[in-house]
């Protein structure tokens, strides 16, 4: 496997992980009676659909890693820079479901949905360093 493609096929697996550990969360959730009615303000309530939690899984994790891989060739501070990023977002992504979601047990399950992706991403962003490093 070729340097330039190996960071991909880690991120392609960790997205993999990250995207089916989402989809079975809300599917769990959904079974056990969680109602993903949310209401952002100044919208009408609305349901979160499962393809909400594809496409808000892959998209960020997808641009962190365009962004990421690039400037990992031009600074060896990207990995500080990006894990900084990354806990940044997470944090900041933590208050919509507060705001949106007026039941308890939908804030949750929101919030344990915004865990996967980020440790996917971390541990992908640790892997290859030690990768690029070490070897495989």
């Amino acid at each position: 496997m070729g340097a330039n493609t190996a960071p991909w096929n880690l991120a392609l697996a960790a997205l993999g992980v990250a995207l089916g550990t989402n989809l079975l969360l809300f599917l769990l959730a959904g079974a056990v009676g969680v109602p993903f009615q949310v209401t952002p303000p100044g919208q009408p309530p609305q349901e979160v659909a499962l393809a909400s939690v594809a496409l808000f899984t892959v998209l960020p994790m997808l641009l962190g890693f365009a962004l990421y891989f690039p400037l990992r060739r031009r600074t060896p501070r990207a990995l500080p820079i990006f894990v900084g990023l990354a806990l940044a977002v997470f944090l900041l992504m933590l208050f919509p479901p507060f705001a949106a979601a007026p039941r308890p047990d939908t804030r949750l399950a929101l919030l344990a949905l915004h865990v996967p992706p980020v440790a996917a991403f971390l541990w992908t962003l640790f892997r290859v360093e030690r990768e690029m490093a070490h070897g495989p």
